[in-house]
């Protein structure tokens, strides 16, 4: 049977496995393709209305566009 300190010795050993794996993921995916970069386009000829907002949070402008048909929405 196990006694405490070999289960405090296992829990131990598994944080320290969590936190190398939570450093190590991240890394690797940002080596492997980048930052993902969000892309959306609206066809040629459609009613969108652009407009670049400020985003404090992200420190940059957004843009932000607006079509005239159906129910009012922003999508960000």
């Amino acid at each position: 049977m196990v006694g405490i300190s070999g289960v405090a010795a296992a829990l131990g050993r598994l944080a320290v496995l969590v936190a190398a794996l939570l450093i190590t993921l991240p890394t690797l995916a940002s080596l492997a393709g980048g930052e993902p970069r969000a892309a959306a386009f609206s066809r040629a000829g459609l009613p969108v209305e652009y407009l670049d907002v400020y985003s404090t949070a992200m420190g940059r402008n957004v843009r932000v566009q607006f079509q005239a048909s159906g129910p009012k929405a922003v999508y960000l």
